[in-house]
């Protein structure tokens, strides 16, 4: 349930997102991935299939932070966007 909560955090920074600074959000997503990270407690197969969906997410989080073009950075977020609406599809609670 930690991991869904994160995410539901996550989706929500991205969408009421106002900033065009990579560094400001990639920070306020890292919180959240470092937050899902601590608190997992998974184990098998459904931990295995998890870390399929979210390892994409924390690899675009992690080029966000080192974005400085606005067209790049919303590129990357709707990239973003579309990963987490994936973990929605497959993971539910």
């Amino acid at each position: 349930s930690e991991t869904h909560t994160g995410m539901k955090r996550i989706d929500s920074i991205l969408k009421n997102n106002t900033t065009t600074d990579g560094k400001v959000l990639g920070k306020a997503l890292s919180k959240e991935t470092s937050y899902i990270i601590k608190s997992c407690d998974m184990k098998g197969e459904a931990h295995d299939q998890l870390h399929v969906v979210l390892v994409p997410i924390l690899e675009e989080i992690t080029d966000i932070k080192d974005v400085a073009d606005s067209s790049v950075l919303e590129n990357k977020v709707s990239h973003l966007k579309s990963l987490v609406n994936t973990y929605f599809k497959y993971f539910k609670t």
